[in-house]
């Protein structure tokens, strides 16, 4: 495990991802900015085009229409079908549970490095499966945590 100093997490947030994009930011504002904590990579994802596609539709069988409006993934349309899934929505639930799954930690926070579109102003619109998503998953370690630990 590495560790990354909060002011390379602050770095990173604010060079790579628009503005726009922020207003979703992946981390919250003030998350592990206290004086002791140490923001730490606990584990790293990549997820292939056809992988991404595949758990998505996993993902939308398992919630059905009313846990995927639930989760905020889909919109209820006026007669109350579930409308379309929004891809970015999708895969950044995907990343947040894979996240958790993949860095043992239920509160671990998604960075995502890629693709661009991902973090583009314009990405419910530019992003899709397709393009597969890459990042890191980071949590919030405090003095004597083993995650700290070289």
């Amino acid at each position: 495990m590495r560790s990354i100093s909060l002011l390379l997490v602050a770095l990173l947030a604010g060079v790579l991802l628009p503005s726009t994009a922020r207003s979703h930011d992946t981390l919250p504002a003030h998350w592990c900015t206290g004086p002791d904590e140490t923001p730490v990579i606990a584990s790293t994802f990549s997820f292939a085009p056809t992988q991404l596609q595949s758990i998505a539709d996993e993902t939308a069988e398992l919630l059905g229409s009313e846990g995927l409006i639930a989760e905020g993934l889909a919109p209820r349309l006026s007669d109350g079908r579930c409308g379309i899934v929004d891809r970015w929505n999708m895969a950044t639930y995907i990343a947040r549970t894979q996240c958790s799954a993949l860095s043992g930690h239920p509160n671990a926070m998604i960075f995502i490095t890629g693709p661009a579109s991902y973090n583009d102003s314009a990405h419910h619109s530019l992003y899709d499966y397709s393009h597969g998503l890459e990042g890191a998953c980071i949590v919030c370690a405090v003095p004597g945590s083993p995650l700290l630990e070289p």
